[in-house]
């Protein structure tokens, strides 16, 4: 799942891509350690064995909620890592963490890419939606 365009007012477009963009952000829903290889298994072993390093440095708990931003890393200008819970994550448990992390890459120039790989087949669609919902801003009263 990526979302493209510029950082703004107006929403990202959602696209569905087999790869993430090289460039940008990443955002990963993690349930635990061992997930890294899974969603990660498209990014280099330098950029996974740094945000493993970084993920253990901060001791990520991995819970729902749970946030960690990570700037230049490899080719991307922020990892955003997100907990989605122990086990199997609900759908909405996918949508608060993508959510979260969207907001995190809010003003994040270029395109971010959610990586889902090994979540099942609803879980991009789940994603999206909460990734959508969290990058939703309503400027009518600032």
């Amino acid at each position: 799942v990526t979302l493209s365009g510029a950082a703004s007012a107006a929403p990202r477009a959602v696209e569905f891509a087999a790869r993430p963009a090289q460039t940008g952000a990443i955002i990963l829903p993690l349930a635990g350690a061992a997930d890294l290889d899974t969603r990660g298994a498209s990014l280099d072993a330098a950029t996974r064995g740094a945000v493993a390093r970084a993920l253990a440095s901060a001791r990520f708990t991995y819970a729902s909620g749970a946030l960690l931003s990570l700037r230049g890393i490899g080719p991307y200008d922020l990892i955003v890592a997100t907990g989605v819970g122990a086990g199997t994550p609900s759908a909405v448990a996918l949508q608060d963490a993508a959510g979260l992390a969207a907001r995190a890459a809010a003003r994040q120039e270029g395109p971010v890419s959610i990586l889902a790989a090994g979540l099942g087949a609803d879980a991009g669609l789940q994603l999206a939606i909460g990734a959508s919902l969290g990058s939703y801003e309503f400027p009518g009263y600032k």
